[in-house]
């Protein structure tokens, strides 16, 4: 049988020949598969076979009436045909582009498969995103470094990994260092994601691209050495070579339906508005520190004011309001730039600009954004609150009647529900950042817009429809519909409709939505956003011309009625010549291995945070959380077939009463009042 087995994969194009027991083409296909199809069919003798797998065999088959097969089909195939371990059981580890599978291999034969979701963290494509951003060649990216201690780097999603990446070289570490903490991390991610937890260990033969690069197999090597790891020259091509062993279609029985070349992608409705409402941004002015600063009314001498600052990981945002009437009076923007301290210092410096000559009192500070905890306790804030109490706060203060907010930050994003003025339910992103700000900023520079007129360029635009479940994905349906000859505002405008869709996916999922939807954030500002809003959903969309500062308005409300009567403890003048050292150690004490931060302030305070186990910086034991202790009781009850008498005989809780239960913390006998 002379047959090609054809794996086309999410980025790479493998072709393997069985006769010549070698790969004859691998290549990016760069979506054009249908095109390479019919030149690779043409060029084929009458009795030579094609048997497609692969996430991009699918269609294909359809149009060439070439059989088609899933990856654990042709595994299953290759195992038969090919000695993978010692024994007949084991495991194989297949790291694609944009896929993570773990077969269960026993007497030779596939007993079980787990997967990766529709994240591409711990994928080829994660790792080739990152390789992009460091400069690094084909040739760099897959060679093993010497570097033994590399940075911590998070795998969970390419902004978050991006954010690290700029840490890391503001501290000084180089390339080589970020990149062997990027492959060592990407190791850890897809363990976690496919073994779950359980121990490696015994024969484990990897197979996929990812296996051509040395640090990843020297990461997985050192941190999992209880796993015997098999790799061989044709472990990136083993899918296809497993499909060449299958029966295929000779070329005198392939069928070339008419339109093979006739894909063109669907598109969405025109960015445009037609039910929302979009207010008029003021123009900012430029200060000599870099801030954007919106003045929105005349301060007066000797006038009461509250501050509310928002550091986000994005950008750091201040608004500062009047204490009797909560109206906006100013607020300041800029870019963290990985700097929270620096950044609320720049900003402080420009409040008190503002503030020169009027004699003006601060009557209480505020934080909250992801930074708030740091520059809250170095600035001696009256209040810190989290970014849910903050935006709906500020946002049932002015608008009662809004039920649903919508927040998009640069790396979170927020469905907040609103009743009666008071938040009722929330749900956030917690390891994807595709539905959000930082991506749609990013993909603006790539394209060589400004983000300023995006919403302009983008208006009334019909974009081609593009992935949502990942900015890896997404980024690369980008690249094929460029490469098909859309224009670029076309790409910009799918990457808004993506983003959305992302959001409302992930984010919003079933809730309810109310028929008005309150968007905030800075995100809000681009128009283009909320037109593909009110699309995909065919509702209003309410903006405030403060949606970007409203995190840092609700922080000035709190922060005024907690205070209400009392001294301020936050000191303009000292906030702006503060000085602080900083440093960072790796806590060891379990296997969060959390990257603990220490900051003393003016050569005195010190300060720590990053204990994800939440024990205190003095504290040189993990902090246990006892309420995990009934799940673990609970699965080994269940697993273990115990009863509850036996499980529980030697901590005697079954015969207590609830007042001896309880009599430490004095709950029962206690009424409401």
């Amino acid at each position: 049988m002379r047959c090609y087995g054809i794996d086309i994969g999410t980025t790479f194009l493998t072709v393997y020949s069985n006769e010549k027991k070698g790969v004859v083409q691998r290549l990016r296909h760069e979506g054009r598969i249908s095109e390479w199809a019919e030149q690779f069919i043409a060029q084929l003798e009458d009795d030579e076979e094609v048997f497609f797998t692969g996430k991009g065999g699918v269609d294909l088959s359809k149009h060439t009436n070439i059989p088609f097969a899933e990856e654990s089909t042709v595994l299953a195939e290759a195992i038969k045909n090919i000695a993978l371990f010692k024994s007949k059981d084991g495991k194989v580890m297949d790291i694609g582009a944009s896929s993570l599978t773990l077969y269960q291999i026993k007497n030779g034969k596939i007993s079980d498969i787990s997967e990766n979701s529709l994240c591409a963290a711990g994928t080829g494509l994660f790792l080739e995103e990152q390789a992009e951003r460091l400069q690094l060649t084909d040739e760099e990216s897959i060679k093993e470094t010497s570097i033994l201690t590399p940075p911590l780097i998070a795998t969970r999603c390419t902004v978050f990994a991006k954010s690290d990446l700029i840490h890391h070289q503001q501290e000084g570490r180089s390339r080589e260092e970020v990149w062997s903490g990027l492959c060592k991390s990407l190791s850890v991610s897809a363990v976690n994601t496919l073994f779950k937890g359980a121990e490696v260990y015994g024969d484990v033969f990897l197979i996929g691209g990812v296996t051509k690069n040395e640090e990843v197999l020297k990461w997985l090597k050192s941190n999992y050495p209880k796993a015997n790891w098999i790799v061989d020259k044709e472990s990136p091509v083993f899918i296809a070579k497993g499909a060449s062993f299958l029966q295929g279609c000779s070329k005198k029985h392939i069928s070339l339906i008419e339109g093979i070349n006739s894909d063109f992608p669907d598109r969405m409705p025109p960015l445009k508005l037609l039910k929302s409402r979009y207010p008029i941004f003021k123009n900012p002015d430029i200060d000599r520190f870099g801030n954007e600063v919106r003045v929105h009314k005349e301060l007066k001498k000797e006038q009461k004011v509250l501050l509310g600052m928002d550091i986000g990981s994005t950008s750091t945002k201040l608004a500062a309001i009047d204490l009797e009437t909560k109206e906006p009076l100013f607020d300041l923007y800029r870019k963290t730039a990985g700097e929270p301290i620096k950044a609320a210092t720049d900003i402080f410096s420009g409040v008190q600009d503002i503030l020169e000559g009027l004699d003006v009192e601060i009557s209480a500070f505020g934080t909250t954004g992801s930074g708030r905890k740091m520059v809250g306790e170095i600035f001696h804030a009256d209040v810190i609150v989290n970014e849910i109490t903050a935006h709906g706060g500020a946002t049932g203060h002015f608008y009662p009647e809004v039920e649903t907010i919508f927040e998009i930050g640069g790396q979170d994003a927020k469905y907040i529900a609103l009743k009666n003025g008071r938040v009722s339910d929330v749900n956030m992103n917690y390891v994807c950042a595709a539905g959000t700000g930082s991506f749609v900023e990013e993909q603006v520079r790539k394209l060589g817009f400004s983000l300023f007129e995006v919403g302009e360029i983008t208006k009334n635009i019909a974009p081609p429809i593009t992935s949502d479940r990942c900015t890896v994905f997404m980024e690369q349906d980008l690249r094929a519909i460029l490469k098909k000859g859309f224009q670029k505002e076309e790409a910009l405008s799918s990457v808004l409709y993506s983003v959305i869709k992302n959001y409302l996916n992930r984010v919003v999922g079933n809730r309810p939505i109310s028929e008005k939807i309150f968007f905030q954030g800075a995100t809000a500002r681009n128009i283009g956003l909320v037109a593909a809003i009110e699309n995909l959903l065919d509702k209003e969309v309410i903006v405030s011309p403060f949606c970007h500062v409203m995190g840092g308005i609700g922080a000035a409300i709190i922060a005024g009625e907690r205070n209400f009567g009392k001294k301020s403890k936050f000191n303009l003048q000292k906030s702006m010549s503060i000085e602080f050292e900083a440093s960072t150690e790796i806590c060891k004490l379990c296997t969060n291995y959390c990257r603990v931060n220490h900051i003393v302030v003016n050569g005195g305070e010190k300060l720590s945070w990053g204990y994800q186990c939440g024990r205190d910086s003095s504290s040189t034991r993990r902090k246990e959380i006892l309420e995990y202790k009934s799940f673990e009781n609970r699965d080994s009850m269940f697993f273990n077939n115990e009863t509850p008498e036996k499980k529980y005989k030697d901590i005697s809780v079954l015969s207590e009463t609830p007042e001896k239960k309880y009599k430490d913390i004095s709950v029962l006998s206690e009424t409401p009042e």
